[in-house]
């Protein structure tokens, strides 16, 4: 009920009909619907057919979605998640955020006015000083949301390539009969990754080794691929067999730089071949150095609201958010115009950096503007004002 009054949905929908074309087609969800949908499934964790079914059986998540009465009948196809998603991408989204934190931060400006004016005779004096202060306070913090993944291995990694390729070549000569099927040698290459992997100690000589051999493996298969289909006239891969055949090469490419080179670092290194674009991105945690997924900076405006500030796949240092979030939230709020001011107007960032402590991480959740505020427990850099 809280998250209904808090989300503009009128001013939601004008955002959400510009995504559509001028032309005439079949009726399009409503973005009450299509938002709506998005946030359950996020906020309660389910997959896009465990949330169709949630809306049927709950009449008050049903009531969110804007339903005059209870209906027990799937609203939509689980399939629509997708189409729901690809409308409300990021930038839609971000606008969104803005909106629903835009009105929110106006209702709450209005309601000190009336509470300023209410207490106008008794505490005029010392509201007045107040109000020529400092107050309210920014929380700016950058964390990582991790993905979904298998944890990366250069070993692993290849492996999969090899039987990556090895299905292709089996596509490929499924459409050519009568033709000789090229030697991949699957059953040694899988016999020497299994020796690999059930070792106990592994050295770092068996690692190249390892290495080595399943770069060779995949090697001899890609050249085999492209031997084959120059015979064939009509592509018989699909778009996503094309897509990991490309993950592929750009992986060998890598792992063969890695490789010669002895190290393990490499720009834009792929740690998966079903999701290429995730990164590996430096935390120092206990637990581990490194966590996989998109990397965050988010800001804690006061009232408890939040904002994503930026998201990138890509390892970045954010440090270089500083100046563009106390820039946003000063032209956000007028109230701590004056706090910034003082800051030098945010022309040297050391010296508004060195008064805050050092990175204290922790786990944000989404969507931006509807997160609690126990969702971000200590943040990074603090900016108060008293």
């Amino acid at each position: 009920m809280k998250m209904n009054d808090l989300i503009p949905w009128d001013e939601v929908e004008e955002r959400y009909r510009s995504c559509f074309k001028k032309k005439k087609g079949r009726k399009a969800r409503n973005v009450r619907l299509a938002l709506g949908a998005l946030i359950i499934k996020e906020k309660l964790k389910l997959t896009d057919e465990e949330t169709v079914e949630q809306i049927r059986e709950n009449h008050y998540l049903q009531f969110f979605l804007g339903f005059e009465g209870y209906r027990y009948e799937r609203p939509f196809e689980a399939s629509m998640m997708t189409y729901f998603r690809r409308r409300l991408g990021p930038e839609v989204i971000a606008e969104i955020n803005e909106i629903i934190a835009r009105k929110f931060h106006e209702e709450q400006e209005a309601q000190a006015k009336q509470e300023a004016v209410a207490r106008k005779e008794k505490h005029d004096d010392d509201r007045h000083d107040d109000d020529q202060g400092n107050h309210g306070q920014l929380l700016l913090d950058a964390t990582c949301a991790p993905q979904d993944m298998r944890h990366p291995s250069d070993v692993l990694l290849l492996n999969e390539s090899r039987e990556k390729t090895e299905h292709i070549i089996d596509v490929l000569h499924d459409t050519t009969p009568g033709t000789d099927k090229p030697r991949t040698y699957r059953k040694v290459a899988r016999k020497e990754f299994l020796i690999f992997m059930h070792s106990r100690k592994r050295t770092k000589r068996m690692v190249r080794r390892a290495l080595r051999k399943q770069i060779a493996f995949v090697k001899r298969n890609l050249a085999s691929i492209d031997d084959m289909r120059k015979g064939i006239r009509a592509n018989p891969l699909s778009a996503r067999l094309e897509r990991d055949l490309e993950v592929v090469r750009e992986i060998l490419r890598q792992q063969t730089y890695l490789y010669k080179n002895n190290t393990h670092a490499i720009p834009g290194k792929i740690l998966s071949i079903s999701q290429p674009h995730v990164r590996a991105i430096a935390r120092g945690k206990a637990r581990g150095n490194f966590e996989f997924g998109a990397k965050i900076s988010a800001a804690v405006a006061p009232h408890r609201m939040v904002y994503i500030d930026r998201l990138s796949w890509e390892p970045y240092n954010e440090s270089e958010d500083l100046i563009p979030q106390l820039e946003k939230y000063r032209n956000g709020s007028a109230a701590i115009l004056s706090r910034c001011d003082r800051c030098g107007d945010l022309r040297d960032e050391l010296e508004v950096a060195t008064r805050f402590p050092e990175d204290i991480d922790d786990v944000l959740g989404l969507p931006a503007a509807l997160v609690e505020q126990q969702d971000i427990a200590r943040v990074a850099h603090v900016l108060r004002c008293v």
